[in-house]
This record gives structure tokens, C-alpha cells and sequence, in this order.
């Protein structure tokens, strides 16, 4: 799977997130419009998509009710996902496009751990 990286987005005291002018455009999503919610456990990251969720969702995430996008451009993470999945007020996600069909935020803290742990073997292999 290819992603294209937009920014780094902070979960705000009321539970929204901050998409980009450059992700939505690209998204193609407006004030108003509203996005599908997924979970993804794997990579503690949550994936938006507005049409029907993707075949390969149905087996690895759980869905969350629509949200309408505001004109800012945030949108707020449902109380329920972020309870269960303990997301917090300054948590930060990497937003990144997956062609023309969905994001995907991806927790920092837990991205930033794998990269590490893989640079790591990186340099056991080098030695």
C-alpha cells in the first residue's frame, strides 16, 4: 500500500482532530460532508473513508458512527473509540492518503517505537 504523508495532527480537549486544506482537497471531502470511522488495533490507527467500508476493513477494524466534517476542517473522534482505544487529549497521528479512497491516522508514539525497534536490528545486521 502506498500513502502520501500530509501532517501530524493532535487530538483536541473535546476529542477532535485537524485535517490539513491539502488533505481534504485531495480527500475530496467538504464542510459538512461527513466520513466513515475505523480502528485499527494493529497499528493503533484509525481509518477514515467515505463510501462504504473497504472489503479488507471488515476483518481488522471496528466502525464508528458517521461524523460530519466542520469547516475547519476538524472532525471529532467519537467518545466510544476513544475510550476503548484510549485515546487522549494530546495524542498525536500521522494522517496519510491512500490514493483517492480513504486516510489513515496512525498513532505517533507507537510508530516512532516500531521505527525504532526497526532501525535497531538495522544496526545488529550491520555489525
Amino acid at each position: 500500500m502506498n500513502f502520501d504523508f500530509y501532517n501530524l495532527t493532535k487530538v483536541g480537549s473535546r476529542g477532535q482532530i485537524s485535517l490539513s486544506a491539502e488533505s481534504r482537497e485531495d480527500f475530496g471531502i467538504k464542510s459538512g460532508n461527513y466520513v466513515n470511522l475505523a480502528f485499527i488495533k494493529e497499528c493503533r490507527g484509525i481509518f477514515i473513508f467515505k463510501s462504504e467500508q473497504p472489503e479488507f476493513m471488515k476483518k481488522i477494524s471496528t466502525i464508528y458512527e458517521k461524523n460530519k466534517v466542520q469547516d475547519s476542517g476538524q472532525i471529532v473522534l467519537p467518545k466510544k473509540l476513544r475510550q476503548e482505544h484510549n485515546i487522549f487529549e494530546g495524542d498525536k497521528f500521522l494522517v496519510l492518503k491512500k490514493k483517492h479512497d480513504s486516510l489513515l491516522l496512525i498513532d505517533f508514539n507507537s510508530f516512532k517505537e516500531k521505527i525504532t525497534g526497526i532501525l535497531k536490528k538495522i544496526e545488529e545486521i550491520k555489525e
